[in-house]
């Protein structure tokens, strides 16, 4: 996998991203666990989903392509993952579902990553719509990601 020319975020956490956010997290040696239920998911995720398409239906069988993406993903080798040469930014949550140790593991992989692990549940950093709601904190993490997309790429391994 080679990603030349364009920065990436990857951030931990669930939210909108679903099965995507997985990906990364088994990539970066997470243990993802998909609920077999699509009325486990958080009430607030399933009303916004449901303001844009009211058919249950519809939400519960993108419940189900979720879980089965999360449950099929097979991890990214190490090479593939050195092998990205844009600048990569790395953000996650110290309760996140990918644990420290690991973004850590990922980060030292990319040659041009930046890597911030910030305080609190996954996506409480942005905002996600499941967490807590400080905007002072979100407005820190934003300024982050925009010096990283306006910035020079600090790290060459």
């Amino acid at each position: 996998m080679s990603v030349d020319g364009k920065r990436i975020a990857i951030t931990g956490g669930f939210g909108t991203l679903g099965a995507s956010v997985a990906q990364v997290a088994r990539a970066a040696g997470a243990n993802v666990v998909a609920i077999d239920r699509a009325d486990a998911a958080p009430q607030a995720l399933k009303d916004a989903y449901t303001q844009i398409n009211p058919d249950k239906d519809a939400l519960y069988a993108m419940y189900k392509r979720d879980v089965t993406r999360m449950r099929s993903f097979t991890d990214i080798k190490e090479e593939d993952i050195k092998a990205i040469n844009a600048p990569a930014f790395i953000i996650i949550g110290t309760e996140d579902v990918v644990r420290p140790e690991h973004a850590v593991e990922m980060y030292r992989l990319l040659p041009h990553g930046q890597l911030a692990i910030l305080p609190g549940a996954h996506g409480e950093f942005i905002g996600e719509i499941t967490t807590a709601q400080d905007k002072d904190f979100i407005a820190g993490t934003i300024s982050m990601i925009e010096k990283f997309l306006a910035g020079p790429v600090l790290k060459t391994n």
